[in-house]
């Protein structure tokens, strides 16, 4: 009854997922709505989201489902709120957040030398894991101190905001006493 008349190709779904048919604005619009109408306190949500865009600025890329929703757990959050987090990390802000780690990573250890782009290969790679993952471990676990901080209290707030609206149509309008 509700399906599509024609089925779209896989060409046509996976580039969906990078450059959504219908635009930005309304993946986001809906991706935010899918966390507001989760059940649970504003906090609940706030924080389980905050732990999965925080654990997306660590190097630690097979993990952050697991990371997003262990962190959620340890701290009373919703877990599915921090897998609607970690969408924060996707192939479009990998490259910003790996690099951005890196770079603050190697300005925060002393005597650490940055890694020229032009040498780096899967050879080098495996046989120097620890001069790539050291600053990126320091540097990611700042970042995500920080941004956990920084997505908590405008999702709570849009959250309770949310909320209050959807309370305030239910009501319907108020009529003046005479």
């Amino acid at each position: 009854m509700f399906k599509r008349r024609v089925t779209p190709s896989i060409g046509r779904r996976l580039g969906d997922l990078l450059w959504p048919a219908a635009g930005w604005r309304r993946r986001l619009r809906y991706v935010f709505l899918r966390l507001a109408r989760l059940s649970g306190s504003p906090y609940s949500i706030a924080a389980g989201f905050a732990c999965g865009g925080a654990v997306s600025f660590t190097p630690f890329l097979g993990f952050h489902i697991v990371l997003g929703v262990g962190f959620s757990w340890i701290l009373g959050a919703s877990p599915i709120a921090a897998l609607i987090g970690t969408l924060i990390g996707n192939p479009w802000t990998f490259p910003f957040i790996w690099w951005w780690t890196y770079w603050l990573g190697h300005q925060l250890l002393p005597g650490h030398q940055m890694i020229a782009l032009k040498g780096v290969d899967v050879a080098y790679l495996t046989h120097h894991v620890w001069d790539i993952l050291a600053p990126m471990a320091l540097g990611g676990v700042l970042s995500a101190t920080l941004v956990w901080f920084v997505s908590y209290y405008p999702v709570r707030r849009a959250i309770v905001v949310f909320r209050r609206n959807k309370a305030s149509r239910r009501a319907g309008p108020r009529i003046p006493e005479a």
